[in-house]
């Protein structure tokens, strides 16, 4: 695997913009009821998706310290197979699965529809669509 670049180093402009944006969307989502053990487990899928081990560590480590158990943990990989999440955690990670694996398509419709234990739309968490 070829070196990876160092955002912090090669552009910490850029970097300092995105921990903005991150700390923005997270205050964004504590504010619309969103619980810190799922706004940590949606980060450490995204980094399981992104293949960020680091990332997993620091998200992990996060969750465990928001009361977040090892077995869920340990089940977050295989959450569609799992009756450990609730509806409304499942919406939330399947969200998380379509943003972050975009490739040549876009966010399903589906994937917006609210959640149907809460009757609230993901998009308050992330923004109007545009």
């Amino acid at each position: 695997m070829s070196q990876r670049v160092n955002l912090i180093q090669e552009s910490p402009e850029n970097f300092d913009a995105l921990n903005a944006l991150s700390r923005g969307a997270e205050e964004h989502a504590r504010e619309s009821g969103v619980e810190s053990k799922l706004i940590e487990l949606v980060r450490i899928r995204a980094s399981q998706l992104n293949g960020c081990q680091f990332c997993v560590a620091m998200h992990t480590r996060s969750a465990r310290e928001a009361g977040e158990s090892e077995h869920r943990l340990t089940e977050l990989e295989n959450w569609p197979d799992s009756s450990l999440f609730t509806e409304s955690e499942q919406a939330a990670l399947r969200l998380t699965e379509s943003v972050t694996l975009l490739n040549d398509r876009k966010v399903p419709d589906e994937d917006y529809r609210p959640d149907t234990s809460t009757n609230r739309s993901w998009r308050v968490c992330y923004g109007p669509s545009r």
